[in-house]
């Protein structure tokens, strides 16, 4: 029973220490250049711009691409045949995985 205590005293001393803060209050205390009024006319006149970005659900920024499909499908199959498309997911010790090692695998159109 005495040791049970013991026990379950170290056990919840130990898990105290660890129960800190771990981020800094330094930022509480710093004052503001800016009123209110002017930080919310900023966001509003950004908002109208666009150059305040928001990224949430429903909204992503469309990507452009400078290749065309056909020199991305001739990159892939020169990866193919050289192997380095095999090796991309392959583990470290994976002897078939070695720079000029058979590739066996099923190709998919």
């Amino acid at each position: 029973m005495i040791r049970t205590t013991l026990i379950a005293v170290a056990l919840m001393t130990g898990a105290a220490a660890f129960a800190q803060e771990a981020t800094s209050d330094a930022w509480m205390s710093v004052t503001s250049t800016k009123s209110a009024a002017e930080v919310r006319a900023e966001a509003a006149q950004a908002r109208r711009d666009g150059s305040l970005r928001v990224y949430g659900v429903g909204y992503i920024e469309s990507l452009r691409s400078v290749r065309t499909r056909a020199e991305v499908r001739a990159d892939l199959e020169a990866a193919r045949q050289s192997g380095e498309f095999a090796r991309l997911d392959a583990e470290a010790t994976d002897p078939g995985a070695m720079p000029g090692a058979p590739v066996h695998m099923a190709t998919r159109r």
